[in-house]
């Protein structure tokens, strides 16, 4: 409610004042709200189109790869209890494959997935958002999944690298060109 605080000299004195003087201004309710509205609580206009441009697929990207991460960062959880190592890799060889595979997905990730969501800001196919996407999130996959089996290459190391770069760099040079041309 909306409230006006009237001059001083328009109150009556209180009964516990002998003047108007010693009365402190009160709240008094204004004539009313002003009226409302029915679409007051709706989104403003120009709050539509950019909620309609957010990177939806890339959101979904980051959710599956914040997933990922979380599962690497519980495997390294999980090992230093099973070694009984609380800091650095105590040099056992499982957890230092852990530490490397959750690790190396922080490490590619969030470079990758921001230039997937320009890609997709810049209006790009979605076909082609999706390939990136999956690529990149498959791709840390099978490297976790490798490291995880050995610490020499593996076939899903391999193929995850080689994913993960595949998703960076189309996604990074496919950004310098649609600036360029744009």
């Amino acid at each position: 409610m909306l409230y006006a605080t009237p001059a001083v000299s328009d109150l009556p004195p209180c009964e516990s004042c002998r003047a108007m003087a010693d009365c402190e201004p009160t709240m008094m309710p204004a004539a009313g709200p002003p009226p409302r509205r029915e679409d007051e609580f709706a989104m403003p206009d120009a709050l539509v189109a950019p909620l309609a441009a957010l990177p939806h697929w890339t959101l979904l990207y980051a959710g599956l790869n914040g997933l990922l991460s979380f599962a690497l960062a519980f495997r390294v959880g999980l090992q230093r209890m099973k070694s009984n190592v609380i800091f650095g890799d105590g040099g056992d060889s499982a957890l230092q494959r852990a530490i490397r595979a959750h690790g190396n997905n922080v490490e590619y990730v969030p470079l990758t997935l921001v230039l997937i969501g320009l890609l997709e800001l810049s209006g790009q196919p979605g076909w082609a958002i999706h390939v990136l996407g999956a690529a990149l999130f498959a791709g840390r996959a099978l490297h976790g999944i490798g490291l995880s089996i050995s610490a020499e290459g593996t076939p899903p190391r391999l193929y995850g690298i080689l994913l993960t770069w595949g998703a960076l760099v189309v996604s990074a040079v496919w950004c310098v060109v649609a600036a360029l041309t744009l």
